[in-house]
C-alpha cells in the first residue's frame, strides 16, 4: 500500500468547513424529505455529501 502522510489543516480552516458541511446537511434535509423522515442529523447528511463528492473527485 502507499505511504499515508500527514496534513495539518488550520483550527479557523476546519471550523469553517465544518460550518459549511452543517449547513448543506440542513438545506439537503430540507429538500429531500427522506432525510428528514428518518431524522438524519444534518452534520451527517452533510459529511456524507461531501465524502460522496471527494470520492468521485478522487477516482
Amino acid at each position: 500500500m502507499g505511504s499515508v502522510s500527514e496534513i495539518a489543516i488550520p483550527a479557523f480552516i476546519s471550523v469553517t468547513l465544518g460550518v459549511v458541511v452543517f449547513f448543506l446537511g440542513a438545506f439537503l434535509i430540507r429538500k429531500v424529505s427522506f432525510l428528514g423522515g428518518y431524522n438524519i442529523p444534518e452534520p451527517m447528511s452533510g459529511g456524507i455529501a461531501i465524502a460522496l463528492l471527494t470520492w468521485v473527485f478522487l477516482h
